[in-house]
């Protein structure tokens, strides 16, 4: 019990304890010992560490436990391969048609069961969902010119090499079985490969986001936290300077960064199993990648960098498919909505994907493409308060930061 009533001393600060360690230690001998001393303690410890944190302790200590935890994490995350094929189509047009085959759910859900994909989640979720979390997420078909690459991640990189060579040949066994078409040709450039190395996840990345997190909290406590402690310590007129500085870098931003408007239009079809099958159509990397060229969109992004990775920003951030099943149970109506920064552009595109859909399956109109009045995107007023609130946080920091290194008066 000594020993831990000791243990229990050390956790003072060490100036408080360089002050009056010598009285704590015989008062620690005289009082015997206790688990009722042991808490006393523990507890003025405590009080006299919180007492004695200051603004870059508490930031030095958030963003440490940032980095630690966000690291932890990441370790968490198991590895995700990507093993991809290339393949090359005398018919471009009819790569679509091959995709709606092949990428059906019967077909996928064939795949799924025969290379024993999705274990975990086939034990609590239905296969339908289990097919769409494959269909959206880790089957990727990539149109690069007159080749595409059909790619698919996975924990294990032999499960992911073999779910390419089941897709490629579930392709070219529905580009021989289509009916009512000729079967075009199809060449396999570069067999599924074996990944050697995971693609994910980037740890490193992981690890400096949470360390910046962990910063943004530590400044933000830190400043709150001095709050509480010492107004007198404060500059106003610096705190002042900051939070219109923040107001100005975050009027200025908003003022950059480009107007974005929506366009939506709203279907109602009779068949849901013709409207997913159109809405994958119409979706596909093939749409997509036409869809982009005949709008002349998105032409900084592929000047640097790839067209695969503008169609997977134009699918994830620009285009929204809602849909809702109607009280009869049977019909379902959904909105299609495209976001750019010119908004005839942004109906434009809305109008090419809803002829798309409507070239796959028998469907109604019911609001056309509209064409937004007013942006939608960015909230400047919410830009310029954060640049306030930011700005003053920082100007309480630097106040507080002058204050502990000015040299005191003669």
């Amino acid at each position: 019990m000594r020993r831990l009533m000791r243990w229990a001393a050390r956790l003072y600060p060490a100036a408080w304890r360089a002050r009056y360690g010598t009285e704590l230690e015989v008062l620690v001998e005289d009082s015997g010992p206790s688990w009722a001393a042991l808490f006393d303690l523990l507890r003025g410890a405590s009080i006299m560490q919180v007492r004695g944190l200051g603004f870059w302790k508490i930031a030095a200590g958030f963003t440490v436990a940032g980095a630690l935890i966000s690291g932890a994490w990441s370790l968490t995350v198991p590895d995700q391969y990507i093993s991809s094929a290339v393949l090359r189509i005398g018919e471009a047009s009819r790569l679509r048609l091959l995709e709606q085959h092949a990428f059906s759910r019967g077909s996928l859900s064939g795949i799924i069961v025969q290379q024993g994909l999705y274990q975990r989640e086939r034990a609590r979720d239905p296969l339908e969902d289990i097919v769409e979390k494959m269909r959206n997420r880790d089957l990727r078909v990539t149109l690069v010119n007159d080749k595409f690459v059909v790619s698919f991640t996975s924990d294990n990189p032999e499960a992911a090499r073999a779910t390419v060579r089941a897709v490629v040949a579930a392709l070219a066994e529905a580009n021989v079985h289509v009916e009512g078409q000729r079967g075009a040709n199809l060449e396999v450039l570069d067999p599924a490969n074996l990944p050697a190395a995971p693609s994910e996840p980037h740890r490193g990345r992981i690890v400096g986001r949470g360390l910046l997190t962990g910063l943004g909290l530590g400044i933000l406590c830190g400043a709150l936290w001095s709050l509480v402690r010492g107004r007198r310590q404060w500059s106003w007129n610096r705190i002042g300077g900051f939070a219109a500085a923040g107001m100005v870098l975050g009027i200025t931003i908003a003022a950059i960064l480009p107007d974005e408007y929506i366009s939506t239009a709203v279907l109602r079809a009779a068949d849901g199993e013709k409207m997913e099958a159109a809405l994958r159509a119409a979706l596909s990397d093939a749409s997509l990648n036409d869809v982009i060229e005949r709008n002349q969109l998105y032409r900084s992004e592929l000047r640097s960098g790839a067209m695969g990775q503008t169609i997977g920003k134009m699918r994830n951030t620009a285009i929204r498919v809602q849909t809702v099943t109607l009280p009869d149970a049977h019909t379902r109506a959904f909105t299609v909505s495209f976001r750019y920064t010119d908004r005839y552009r942004a109906q434009a595109v809305t109008r090419d994907l809803v002829a798309r859909i409507l070239g796959g399956m028998p469907a109604e109109v019911l609001d056309p493409p509209s064409m937004p009045e007013a942006p939608s995107s960015p909230n400047r007023v919410q830009i310029a308060v954060f640049g306030i609130v930011a700005g003053g946080l920082l100007g309480i920091a630097a106040s507080r930061f002058r204050r502990q290194t000015a040299a005191p008066a003669v």
